[in-house]
């Protein structure tokens, strides 16, 4: 048990939940923001643009500073396969929930973007299944093909 509280322990047990409820403040503060812009009649995908633009703006000078040494290890591979997980897990989804928006009330948009982890997940659990069951199939189909070659070698 810590005897010794002070001011920097009360804090450090604060800092988490604090930094959970700020999560949630500014993308509430980003959806409304979206939905009046929306609403108004900007097009989506400048919407989209101007969001990605002005993200990457605020997160590249941390990426250059932490990661300095790493960009020369970049090949064109690696560089094509961020771009289209960029496009697959970034653009399309976050096109489809401003289309979504567009059309519902920020509420409705807010409880589908809450869910798709959920969706995620059932999905990888679905998936892991059907790999497992693959793989233990698999197994057998193997191993009985090999006990027939290794009985015959022995009779």
């Amino acid at each position: 048990m810590d005897i010794n509280v002070g001011l920097t322990t009360v804090s450090a047990g604060w800092k988490t939940p604090l930094s959970m409820v700020l999560v949630q403040l500014f993308n509430t503060g980003m959806i409304l923001l979206s939905k009046v812009s929306i609403g108004g009649g900007m097009f989506i995908f400048s919407l989209l643009a101007y969001r990605s633009f002005f993200g990457a703006v605020f997160i590249l000078p941390f990426a250059l500073v932490y990661e300095r040494g790493k960009w020369r290890d970049m090949s064109w591979r690696a560089f094509g396969w961020i771009f289209f997980n960029a496009f697959i897990g970034y653009s399309v989804p976050l096109s489809l929930y401003y289309y979504g928006l567009r059309d519902t009330t920020a509420s409705y948009a807010v409880i589908f973007l809450n869910i798709i982890p959920l969706v995620t997940f059932m999905i990888s659990l679905v998936l892991s299944i059907l790999g497992t069951t693959t793989v233990i199939v698999g197994l057998y189909v193997f191993l009985s093909a090999k006990s027939k070659e290794v009985w015959q070698t022995y009779e």
